[in-house]
């Protein structure tokens, strides 16, 4: 992100970037939409402030909704319920691989 903003387009500098960074950071909600939302509103304003925050939000909300809709259409096989258990089990390990690594035991 850095490399695409600063140094190849050169649409902001270093210290615009460090500050928008810290600012999308502490506000509330997710940080790479709030540092999209922030730079498009430096670079276009109100209209790409918009764009940036459809942008990032628009394709992720489609691919839920798809998945959504593909559930209730396929619900209740057993292929299906496989699949959702085995997700289930490895979003677990990942959580506890996580947080094991972020977080050893105290020594």
């Amino acid at each position: 992100m850095h490399r695409a903003l600063v140094e190849r387009r050169a649409w902001i500098t270093e210290p615009e970037f460090a500050a928008a960074f810290a600012l999308a950071r502490i506000m509330p909600g997710a940080s790479i939409v709030n540092f999209a939302v922030l730079i498009g509103h430096r670079l276009i304003g109100l209209t790409g402030a918009v764009a940036a925050a459809l942008g990032i939000l628009v394709g992720p909300t489609l691919i839920v909704v798809v998945l959504g809709i593909l559930y209730r259409h396929f619900a209740g096989m057993a292929i299906v319920d496989t699949v959702l258990a085995g997700a289930a089990a490895s979003a677990v390990g990942l959580a506890r691989i996580s947080h094991t690594t972020n977080y050893p035991p105290a020594t």
